[in-house]
């Protein structure tokens, strides 16, 4: 009804997360953390949301990264319960036991805490700051390998093999890569172009072939409300492209790791030129491992990651 103009528009995602917001303020264990917990999901992450839903919906990343912070801050919230202390209460004692004491989740506090700490709900705690630690990465033979089966067999869907080429030969993300519209690709008889930045770079067989089975037989487009899509990978919902998730999970579950696939593109790729001419042709933004070694070399691109 959305999609045909019979309902105004709405953000799916921002919705989600009102929605869930409300689902997940039952999960606090008293009164004082629900209400904490309310003022952050609201005036911190709904803001936040809001402010993007203004400028184009809201990505799938931002309303990841909202619940898992929200999530994170209520499991806080409850271990200091359990520990028989209130918030305005916490030590720094705390702060480090927390840390130490659990899982590697437990960093995505770290947004939660900065918020606390800045309207006056703790004392002037010191709260450690959130390393990305050491890159996933995967061998070149790996990564070849991947290659040829995502180009020579058709083990996978079309439209997860195309995706996964996207992935392992240009280092596109997954977020992007659902993003594109068939107006991002351009077949002729001799060549097919994907347009990826500024510039339309061809693409060579087998990958040529398989843009071309998709573009012919792209999926959920048979009903009326889908029909006229423009997305590259249309999804299930009306007017909505291929949920980012989905083609996660079928490429993992197919043997493919995304992020360290991505990683090891990236690693190859900046040994052939520097990364601000792959930025141009590819926009692609990240923090790669150099690949003359073990340490991390931040180099922040022209696009968004």
């Amino acid at each position: 009804m959305v999609e045909h103009s019979v309902l105004p528009p709405r953000d799916r995602l921002l919705t989600t997360y009102e929605q869930w917001l409300r689902d997940k303020l039952a999960t606090t264990v008293d009164d004082d953390s629900r209400k904490i917990i309310e003022r952050f999901g609201r005036w911190h992450h709904l803001r936040k949301l809001r402010e993007h839903a203004e400028t184009g919906p809201v990505g799938t990343g931002p309303f990841l990264r909202a619940k898992q912070s929200t999530t994170v801050a209520i499991s806080f919230l409850n271990w200091l319960n359990e520990r028989g202390t209130a918030l305005n209460e916490c030590s720094q004692h705390d702060i480090d036991a927390w840390y130490a004491g659990g899982r590697s989740t437990r960093q995505h506090a770290e947004r939660f805490l900065y918020w606390a700490r800045s309207n006056k709900l703790t004392p002037q705690l010191s709260i450690p700051r959130h390393t990305t630690g050491t890159y996933e990465l995967v061998g070149e033979d790996e990564r070849l390998h991947i290659i040829r089966a995502l180009l020579l067999q058709d083990d996978l869907p079309a439209v997860h093999r195309v995706a996964g080429c996207l992935l392992t030969l240009y280092g596109q993300s997954i977020t992007r890569i659902v993003a594109l519209t068939i107006d991002d690709v351009r077949a002729t008889n001799s060549a097919v172009s994907v347009k990826l930045a500024d510039t339309w770079v061809d693409r060579p067989d087998p990958i040529s072939h398989l843009l071309r089975e998709h573009l012919a037989k792209r999926p959920n487009t048979s009903t009326a409300s889908n029909a006229a899509l423009r997305w590259l990978f249309p999804g299930r919902m009306p007017g909505e492209h291929l949920d980012r998730q989905t083609v996660i999970d079928a490429l993992r579950h197919a043997g493919i790791p995304t992020r360290a696939v991505r990683n090891s593109t990236w690693q190859q790729l900046v040994r052939q030129a520097p990364p601000q001419v792959f930025s141009h042709r590819l926009a692609v933004s990240k923090q790669y491992p150099h690949p003359a070694s073990n340490c991390h070399t931040k180099e922040h691109l022209v696009t968004g990651y």
